[in-house]
Formats: structure tokens, sequence, C-alpha cells
């Protein structure tokens, strides 16, 4: 049963890690796994000595037509039962590939109906993906919005959390970046993007960081924004106590050393940074969107209004102040995603696999 992969990249985002982590997964239990991609990046590294064939692709843009050109010839070359596709680039390339070459495609959404405006791009990847052989959302609303579009069949398979590489985590050590070992440090982790919300961020952390002296922020992720994340911190009154910290292989140990984990964004899919700090037990804060609360409730994380910077450092505060019920929550946080490993992820994607296989799957 082998499978191929498509993905534009290996940088530092969830579906990039997720895909690695997967594909690292999946090949321990039976499945044959390639990987189409364009541009390397740190999440390569997790399939370093892995029993996983690559393939980099030479593209001049994100939409050069040598990528489906390519993924053409991959397909003719390894005989894969069917294609995944990750990302709206490949959706759109891959999923056209796999219809050319007369096999079953799988669409991988990430996100949810927030991410998806009527751009041309966007028609076009929802003309292709109620087309695929099968629609694998990583959350519920994300399942929805393919639902509602006519999508035949969908199926909801959640991120899968890499426990045994949490279990032994050490925390940082902030003192080689001159924070001393008693100050409470706030993170957050993801792509500097505006979906993520981050002006809302900036001014809580100017109201909070304002009074509580003994704390400071450390932010972890590049993307588009990250040149106006620079200026915007450089610009915040406390912007000493604000460090913008950018890709990091260490997120675990930060998050270890961490008091409270921030994810303040206006819409996710299933987010796997808030997944893995509420797995190693840092107490989290986040915003009251749909695809927070289908992972974490009341009993496990302080919730605000995503447009609301008071609101937000009103919670920071809370939870900032009330360490033992932070304690309590980071528990149920932590009993609420046990369930979600790795493995068990791997085993429903080989399912779906195995089904397509047998021509079972509509």
């Amino acid at each position: 049963m082998r499978v191929l992969h498509a993905i534009p990249s290996f940088r530092g985002g969830g579906a990039e890690r997720q895909l690695a982590l997967l594909a690292r997964e999946l090949a321990t239990m039976e499945v044959a796994i390639d990987v189409a991609y364009v541009h390397p990046g740190p999440n390569l590294e997790l399939l370093e000595n892995a029993e996983v064939r690559i393939h980099r692709i030479e593209a001049a843009s994100n939409y050069d037509p040598r990528i489906y050109l390519s993924i053409r010839r991959l397909i003719s070359r390894v005989q894969p039962i069917c294609i995944q596709t990750w990302l709206p680039q490949m959706d759109i390339l891959g999923g056209a590939a796999a219809f050319a070459s007369g096999i079953p495609h799988v669409l991988s959404e990430r996100s949810s109906v927030d991410a998806y405006p009527a751009t041309v791009r966007n028609v076009l990847r929802r003309w292709i993906g109620c087309r695929a052989r099968a629609v694998v959302a990583n959350s519920d609303g994300g399942a929805r919005y393919w639902r509602n579009r006519g999508a035949a069949s969908v199926q909801v398979i959640r991120n899968g959390i890499d426990f045994a590489s949490l279990e032994h985590v050490d925390a940082a050590d902030s003192t080689l970046l001159g924070i001393p070992g008693d100050v409470r440090i706030i993170v957050y982790a993801g792509r500097f993007s505006p979906e993520k919300n981050l002006e809302v961020l900036f001014d809580a952390f100017e109201v909070l960081l304002r009074d509580r002296t003994d704390c400071a922020a450390l932010l972890f992720g590049d993307g588009e924004l990250t040149d106006a994340v620079r200026s915007r911190v450089a610009s915040l009154d406390c912007a000493d106590r604000v460090r913008v910290m950018g890709f990091t292989r260490e997120l675990p140990s930060w998050m270890r050393r961490a008091s409270l984990f921030v994810s303040p964004s206006l819409f996710e899919g299933n987010p796997n940074s808030v997944l893995e700090a509420m797995a190693i037990g840092c107490p989290a804060v986040l915003s009251d969107i749909p695809q927070h609360r289908e992972i974490a409730d009341d009993a496990s994380a302080w919730f605000f209004e995503p447009r609301s910077s008071g609101q937000l450092a009103d919670r920071l505060l809370d939870a900032l102040s009330h360490r033992e019920l932070g304690l309590q929550k980071a528990y149920a946080a932590r009993e609420r995603v046990r369930v979600l490993s790795l493995r068990h992820a791997a085993s429903l994607y080989r399912n779906l696999y195995g089904a397509i296989m047998q021509g079972e799957q509509s």
C-alpha cells in the first residue's frame, strides 16, 4: 500500500509538521510513503532516517506548471494507490494531477470556512475538492465547510500528538536569553499571519506587562508578517520584555518553562501548538472560537473574546494570579488530549488508505 503525499514546503507550519510526523509513523505501519515538496524547511528534519522516500520538485513559483507535470511523472513512476494533498497550492495542482492520472485524490483540510473567501483560487480548489475521493479535515468546522459544499466523502481525523517526544522534555533555560529564572513567561507559537490576530495580542501585552514587571513574552514563529511583527514589538513600551524568537525546534522546552500559552486566533483548524501546550501541561489562554472550543472547555483553559484586547489582558492577569487554578486547568487539558496520539491518527489514515485500495471508499 503506497501513498504519495504532496505539500508545498516543509517550513515551520502546523500542516508541514503534521505531515512529517504522520509520514514517519505510517512508515512503521506497513504503509509505503512517498512525499513530494517544492521548498525545504525545518520540518523536513523530522523525516531524517525515516523509511520515507522524498522527492524535491523544482519550481520557479507557487503555481509553476512544472509542479503539476512533476507530480504526473511521480504518479506514473511510484504507482501510488492515491495521492494526498496538503494546503491549497497542492490541493489544486496535485488534485488536478490525480484526476488526469486516474487515481484517487485525498484532500487534507487544515482550516475552516473563514480561511476561504471567494477568490478564483479558492473556487477552483473547492471544485477540485468536491471531486476528491475523500476530504480529511482536522476539525469539525473544516469538515462542515466541505459537507456544506457537496463533497461526497468527508471525515474528521484530528492532528496526532507525538507524546513520546514530549514526555521527557526539560524546561528551557531562560537565563541564556538574559531572562531570570523567576520571571513568568507567556509563550505564543504560530504563523505570523493576519488570522492569528496578533495586533490584539500586542495591545494586551502593552496593558499587562506595564503592571506585571515580573513577566515577559516570547513569540515563536514566522510568516508574511514577520517584519511587521518585529516593528510592532519594537514600538511597545515593554519592548525589552517581548522577544520575537522565530521558528524553533525547542518549542516544547519553552512550553515546559512557560507560565502560560496564548492563542489569540480569529479562526483555526486543529492547532498543533495548542494541542502540544495542553499535552505538556502549560496552562492556556485561548480566543473563544469554535476550533478552540472543539479541543478545550472552561475547565481546561481560559477564554476571551477574540476582538477584545482588554478581555485578553484580563484573562492573562487572571491566569497569572491563580496558579493553583492554572494547574487544575492544565491537568484537565492533558486528560482531554490524551486520546489524540500520533499512532491513533496514523491508524485512521491507514484505514482510509486500505478502504481506497479495496475500492470501498465512495
